[in-house]
């Protein structure tokens, strides 16, 4: 895919008029992030889900009980709703759905084992204790997510390695090891609660107000001490300043626990523009020594971009060294904190341009609304049968991927094709899903 240059130049000229507002939302969004990011990786949790439902399903006898058959169809539901919720950037949905999708497929494995087994009995008991215990995680993990700190989240991903060793002999049907690993994992789940009610209480309304007093003084103080010559300081103050007048408003609406992560961000940039303004000011020796940096790496990304052979990723390379060649230029007249400016500029540009070179071809639209058509006529093909079918499961399944080829038409309108490709895959997923309920395949 090929820029042209006017496009380019006008892409910088809006960028390099928005730096200030998307230096605030780039450390708002950071923020956010990382605090909202799963304590878990929900797509290899997905993924080990589906290993578990193949896997039943592969050791499905001749001719197996409604019950299982029922309960393996909801399991696949939650499994697809699963999917479909990260498709759509909703992790702690996905996670949650994937979650309960996992523990049925366990205790459809349990019902085969005791029937394969000739009715050998499986401990109720520790089947509870198992279910218990892949609730608490299910109960958890937002918390966990939202306040748990680095000794809370390392106990708690623990208490999950150690929950997927227990179902590992349970299947084996090692249940003394089982119960073993069980309790262990409940003792470990129920500290991590301990902890996290005690990280909660931090959040109460006087200790917020406290320290919003107490960021406000730093505040004060910060810009007293920081001179408007330091821009970059100076940018990170403004930020600091926006953010802590959007605590207020959290304070205000009683979201205390937001409130003090946003004070702890303040903080942290306040105190990070004073170390710049300290560190920098507006020392030459210092910016030639950056300016050189720049340099070097501009040698090495202007080498990788034309090995690509890519003219976009060429064109934005230019930019990079037209915009140092001006830092120079600023350097030279004594304009050093301008100079600075565009040499920081230019680096980022050109790590830019190395990044394009390593972008993959966007999903094509025929792709996409082949694989559309191509679930339409499933749907079409099996739809009928299925609903003479009378099972409720598969009528509930069949439902879904109906809803979810509507949902991929109208991403395909949108030319979002990811996400139309991953819906309708869904429900290609879901209609293969329900002939099976149904007792068609």
């Amino acid at each position: 895919m090929q820029i042209s240059q006017k496009k380019v130049d006008f892409f910088f000229e809006i960028l390099f008029a928005s730096i200030p507002v998307i230096i605030f939302f780039g450390l708002l969004i950071f923020t956010t992030a990382t605090i909202a990011a799963p304590t878990v990786d929900v797509e290899q949790e997905i993924e080990q889900t589906e290993m578990i439902l193949q896997d039943v399903e592969d050791d499905l006898p001749d001719n197996p009980p409604s019950q299982i058959i029922e309960q393996l169809s909801i399991a696949r539901g939650m499994q697809a709703d699963a999917y479909s919720a990260f498709a759509r950037n909703e992790f702690m949905l996905a996670l949650h759905m994937t979650m309960q999708a996992r523990e049925i497929g366990r205790r459809v494995e349990a019902m085969m084992v005791k029937m394969v087994n000739g009715q050998t009995q499986v401990p109720e008991a520790l089947l509870r204790l198992l279910e218990g215990n892949a609730e608490m995680i299910d109960e958890l993990t937002p918390s966990v997510d939202e306040y748990g700190d680095e000794v809370s989240r390392t106990n708690f991903a623990a208490a999950i390695d150690l929950h997927k060793e227990t179902w590992v002999s349970f299947n084996g049907g090692d249940y003394d090891v089982a119960g073993r690993l069980g309790r262990i994992v409940k003792d470990k789940l129920t500290q991590v609660s301990k902890a996290i009610v005690v990280t909660e209480r931090r959040y109460d309304n006087e200790y917020v107000r406290a320290e919003f007093d107490r960021t406000a003084d730093l505040l004060s103080r910060a810009e007293d001490k920081i001179p408007e010559g330091a821009v970059e300081a100076m940018e990170l103050l403004r930020t600091a300043k926006d953010m802590f007048a959007e605590s207020e408003v959290l304070i205000a609406k009683g979201r205390s626990n937001e409130a003090s992560r946003v004070l702890q961000e303040v903080v942290a940039i306040t105190q990070r523009a004073a170390r710049l303004s300290e560190k920098r000011g507006l020392r030459s020796t210092e910016l030639l020594e950056t300016l050189a940096r720049t340099d070097d790496y501009l040698d090495v990304a202007h080498t990788k971009v034309q090995e690509s052979g890519r003219k976009d990723a060429m064109d934005i390379m230019r930019r990079a060294e037209d915009m140092q060649a001006e830092a120079k230029h600023a350097l030279n007249i004594a304009d050093n904190a301008k100079a600075e400016k565009l040499t920081l500029d230019a680096r980022r540009i050109a790590e830019l341009a190395v990044r394009t070179t390593q972008d993959v071809d966007e999903i094509e639209f025929d792709k996409v609304q082949s694989a559309i058509i191509k679930t339409d006529d499933l749907i079409a093909s099996k739809g009928s049968d299925i609903e003479r079918s009378g099972s409720e499961a598969a009528m509930v399944l069949l439902r879904r991927a109906e809803q979810y080829q509507t949902d991929a038409g109208i991403y395909l309108i949108q030319k979002k094709y990811k996400e139309a490709l991953t819906s309708t895959r869904a429900a290609s997923e879901s209609v293969l899903r329900a002939a099976k309920a149904a007792g068609l395949e």
